[in-house]
């Protein structure tokens, strides 16, 4: 029956699979590479008999349902079993970050992993308050193994990585598996499961700035069957940061346990939490005609009182049972979430003069709480006709959110700085809040997918999902209440053909749809956001999976977006359809014996084809960006263990237009390397150097008063691992 890789299950799947793939790549005995290749040197050589082990594996660390790979080309996207599918039988561009790119790259919060995806873009501000943007589109939610959570860039909840084993990035609207959200697509972590074998990871790093982390991860069977299994993770950070006066600290905590109720039937918990502190920092003005200022990168134009603090608790649980013929499963999961973020900072609020340097200061006061519940309940089933797999996919869901946010600034004005001579010693004001809402929302869904194949080569996919939405929102200054109803129905639609075994060609059209809570001048709820996109590509794998390619066009459109009304303040109107066309290639995996690779080139162009009166969406991002990332490690000779790695990244123009201003950065080009050493499969150095030739430019452009962030300059970054 079902053969997907998805589907394998640690501690049940059968091993052959495995045990083959580990003999022929050389890695279970710990051969040189050339072993991988021998067919490419003369003399003699011996074939030996396939060998087939019926049994038990051991569990991997991402756990049910998840990315199973080596290297850096996954074997599939599980999206928390909804989609359960390699990459090529997805009819979406797809990106997954593995483990061992995530380590290689020392990505440790997912502002970074945003920023090394294509079609992505992270705005960067602080570490885990970057604003995550997918094919234009700002992300505000995130998953966890499918469970959804809010995300928001001011309330700094974007997570640190140590929980995590792998992050998935399905790109365009995705409704069907999502349920309301913006157009750019979802962001899936992949959580960290209890080992069968005992295991300790650390790791420790320290480089420029100051800037340590340390992570322990832990894990092993609680009983002699290893039917319970157990993992630990602790990770602390703390950097004084490029920026004066701009440092911060963080760290995380997780724990995990795994239980077998019987062969097929599996009960996962899993908690942690996290924490932040900040002195922020909004970055730099620029002069009144838009030219964006020349000054040292460690200028900071805020208070030395500034301050943010946010912190966040998550509990996730899961009780699967996998159908004895492997088939498919059944799955109820849920996921709690408790965040909060406070801050009070100053900042630029005006140009600055281009004489004297002077530039006027103003304050922001934040105080967002959210609570978040999801829980959802599926059954993914596969069947055969005429011989032929089929499958579908039902399920239904529940997303509770409760937001209370505060918002407000100094009740007295601060004093002029200067961007020559930047002074942040003065008085800090009392808050005055300016905006008081709770927000109680809740959406119910219901969905439903078939994967047909009416012959060998072709595979159909059709899907709906039905969504009730409704929302309260109170004004807790003005004792006012909205409330807001809506339903939706999103469709699904996609096409994948197997040209060859190894070339699959695709098509989709897609959606979404959400809510909004903004009033129009009549004091009613504008309607539901709308998207809808089409992509057609081809995607490949190559070198028995180890290499995968794809080529991907897409066309997408988003309707009724709120914008502020300029006749009538406080007020909102729907925005004219944001048209999006863009082209995206990638190539990742391991050509060869000891390279992995990962490059990918996107263009994307965004503009309004409908009226509207807002243009600040048409911009911030470039058209052209290109992302290299490649590392080879030696595996014979006295060099045993030892790698070189680097890479590229190149960003066209971009620019804003802001109160009739052009500000514009002209593009950049910066290169990263590594060097690194592993001795005995335990022990591990590696030096990084990011920046090498200390690239001066602007990451980032926002207004004339402020938002315009610098590049982070040259840095270097060492660390050590071992694992027992």
């Amino acid at each position: 029956m079902k053969t997907n890789p998805c589907h394998d299950r640690p501690g049940v799947r059968p091993m052959r699979v495995a045990v083959l793939s580990a003999l022929l790549s050389g890695t279970a005995l710990g051969l040189p590479a050339a072993a991988w290749a021998q067919s490419t040197v003369e003399g003699p050589s011996i074939v030996l008999d396939p060998i087939t082990v019926d049994g038990q594996a051991a569990a991997s660390d991402s756990g049910s349902g998840t990315v199973a790979s080596t290297g850096y080309d996954p074997r599939g996207m599980s999206f928390g079993g909804l989609l359960n599918q390699p990459v090529r039988e997805i009819p979406q561009t797809v990106t997954v970050l593995t483990e061992e790119r995530l380590n290689d790259q020392n990505i440790t919060v997912l502002d970074d992993a945003v920023a090394v995806t294509p079609g992505l873009r992270a705005f960067r501000n602080d570490p885990g308050r970057s604003s995550l943007f997918s094919r234009g589109f700002e992300f505000d939610s995130y998953f966890v193994d499918g469970l959804w959570s809010p995300l928001s860039s001011i309330a700094g909840s974007n997570p640190d990585l140590a929980p995590f084993s792998a992050v998935e990035f399905l790109k365009g609207p995705s409704a069907l598996y999502a349920g309301a959200g913006n157009p750019g697509g979802i962001v899936n972590l992949v959580r960290k499961r209890g080992l069968e074998e005992y295991r300790v990871e650390g790791r420790a790093g320290y480089g420029s700035w100051d800037h340590w982390r340390g992570m322990i991860d832990a894990g092993g069977p609680l009983n002699a069957a290893k039917t319970v299994r157990a993992r630990a993770v602790l990770a602390g950070e703390s950097s004084d940061g490029f920026v004066d006066d701009n440092e911060w600290d963080g760290g995380v905590g997780y724990a995990a346990v795994d239980v077998d109720l019987t062969d097929n039937t599996t009960l996962s918990i899993g908690a942690w939490h996290q924490r932040r502190s900040y002195a922020p920092s909004n970055a730099l003005p620029t002069y009144p005609d838009g030219e964006l200022l020349d000054v040292s990168r460690d200028t900071f134009l805020g208070a030395d009182w500034n301050e943010f603090d946010t912190q966040q608790t998550s509990v996730i649980g899961e009780l699967e049972h996998r159908f004895e013929d492997g088939s498919g499963h059944m799955r109820l999961s849920a996921r709690y979430t408790d965040q909060q973020g406070d801050g009070f900072y100053a900042y630029t609020s005006g140009p600055a003069d281009p004489v004297t340097g002077d530039v006027s200061m103003t304050s922001a006061a934040i105080d967002v709480y959210d609570k978040a519940l999801h829980v959802d309940a599926h059954i993914d089933k596969a069947f055969e006709v005429m011989g032929l797999e089929q499958n579908i996919l039902v399920g239904t869901d529940l997303k509770y959110l409760n937001e209370r946010f505060y918002r407000g600034s100094g009740a007295s004005a601060l004093p002029n700085n200067n961007i020559y001579n930047p002074d942040p010693d003065f008085a800090r004001p009392d808050i005055a809040w300016r905006s008081r809402t709770d927000t109680t929302s809740t959406e119910v869904g219901a969905y439903g997918q078939v994967r047909i194949k009416p012959w060998e080569p072709l595979t159909l996919i059709a899907g709906v999902r039905a969504s009730g939405y409704d929302a309260d929102v109170k004004n807790l200054l003005t004792d006012t209440k909205t409330h807001i109803g809506e339903a939706h129905a999103s469709p699904y639609v996609g096409a994948v053909y197997d040209v060859t075994d190894n070339i699959s060609l695709y098509a989709s059209y897609t959606t979404t749809f959400q809510p909004q809570t903004e009033l129009d001048a009549g004091g009613d709820p504008l309607g539901p956001r709308e998207a809808e996109q089409y992509e057609v590509g081809i995607k490949t794998q190559w070198l028995d999976d180890k290499l995968g390619a794809s080529l991907s066009a897409y066309h997408l459109k988003d309707r009724n977006r709120a914008i502020a009304n300029p006749d009538l303040p406080g007020t909102y109107t729907a925005s004219g359809a944001i048209e999006v066309n863009g082209i995206e290639a990638s190539v990742n995996g391991s050509p060869l014996p000891g390279w992995d690779i990962f490059a990918a080139y996107t263009y994307q162009d965004m503009q309004y084809v409908e009226d509207s009166a807002d243009l600040s969406y048409r911009y911030y991002l470039p058209q052209h960006q290109f992302n290299l990332w490649t590392k080879y490690t030696v595996h014979q000779g006295p060099l045993d263990g030892a790698h070189v790695a680097g890479g590229v990244n190149v960003t066209g123009p971009f620019h804003n237009i802001y109160n009739g201003v052009r500000i514009e950065e002209d593009g950049y080009v910066t290169v990263d390397g590594q060097v690194g050493y592993t001795f005995r499969e335990r022990f591990s150095a590696t030096l990084t150097v990011t920046n090498i030739f200390n690239e001066k430019y602007y990451e980032r452009i926002g207004t004339t008063g402020t938002f315009n962030f610098y590049g982070q300059p040259r840095a270097i970054w060492g660390e050590l691992s071992a694992t027992f």
